[in-house]
């Protein structure tokens, strides 16, 4: 199965690195990657980190994994994914053509759709080992998924375990009802989804994942919860604020539901958290042990946590 990984970037080097590290260890003989990095014009050495990068991996493009970027200005980080997209569309060349000896084919030029799967992974995200594997199990055995959503840990700086998310049924009802508690790091999708046009609303800066996600449901798309952890999320710090223009749009987001889902707001809440709690949201079992990429990104490091819960604190 091919896959097509975008990350948008602007000004996150160090994490980045750690990013591409836990996207390149997912090759196997059934998993052929192409990540596409689509920066915003960075100044902090991630051009050039790239340009190194990528000069490296031009050499490695028999082993099933192949590696572009772009650097051009954009209206933040849904403007990014969209020209990720287009450029991964046009250009990803994930169909590798494995060779013995010292004999390499180039990849070509095309994502093989629908059978490619594409998703995005920010800088400060990881892919926990194996997640791929998983992935490709999960549409093999289910080829009417159109899109599926795992489940998320929590991490601080140096990788330590502040918390986990698991999810209930995505429903649409829920997301406009709330917001969108499925995490985009445990997110894949069908390729077909982006050539059919789906795209996000660039005019939205903090909800465009929301009307894109329920734009796919409207549509029908098949969406499956796999009930494994797929990714891990850093929290810094400087991801936990929202700016004014978000606020704004997140009051904009519950104004403007339906009179029914405003007047009902707490008890269709409810519901979500009862159906949380029948998949296990709220428990997990302990010890937890992942491995993630930390300042070495040469090998990935093995945490065990003994004990946590599913709300978030900065003491953990």
């Amino acid at each position: 199965m091919n896959f097509v990984i975008i990350t948008p970037s602007y000004n996150q080097v160090e994490f980045l690195k750690r990013c591409i590290a836990s996207i390149a260890d997912q090759v196997t003989d059934e998993i052929v990657i192409h990540h596409h990095v689509q920066d915003g014009g960075s100044s902090d050495g991630t051009g050039e980190f790239l340009k190194n990068y990528a000069g490296r991996m031009g050499s490695m493009i028999s082993s099933g994994y192949a590696f572009s970027y772009d650097i051009v200005s954009d209206d933040g980080m849904y403007d990014a994914l969209n020209k990720g997209i287009e450029f991964a569309l046009e250009h990803a060349p994930c169909q590798a053509s494995r060779t013995s000896g010292d004999e390499q084919q180039p990849l070509n030029s095309k994502p093989q759709i629908p059978n490619s799967i594409f998703a995005w992974l920010n800088c400060d995200e990881q892919y926990l080992t194996g997640s791929l594997k998983k992935v490709f199990d999960y549409f093999e055995q289910c080829p009417t998924t159109d899109f599926l959503y795992g489940n998320t840990l929590h991490v601080n700086i140096e990788g330590k375990f502040l918390t986990y998310r698991k999810n209930p049924p995505l429903r649409k009802l829920y997301v406009r009802t709330d917001h969108l508690y499925i995490q985009s790091a445990s997110t894949f999708f069908r390729a077909s989804i982006f050539e059919e046009g789906a795209r996000f609303d660039t005019s939205l800066k903090a909800i465009s994942d929301c009307v894109f996600i329920i734009n796919l449901l409207e549509k029908k798309k098949v969406a499956r919860n796999i009930h494994d952890y797929l990714s891990i999320f850093t929290m810094t710090g400087d991801n936990l604020s929202i700016e004014d223009v978000g606020l704004k749009e997140l009051k904009y987001w519950y104004e403007t539901a339906p009179a029914f889902i405003r007047l009902f707001r707490p008890i269709i809440n409810g519901f979500r958290y009862f159906e949380k709690l029948l998949v296990g949201g709220y428990s997990e079992r302990f010890p937890l042990k992942y491995s993630i990429y930390t300042d070495d990104i040469n090998a990935r490091k093995l945490f065990v946590r003994s004990s946590g819960s599913w709300r978030f604190t900065w003491g953990h």
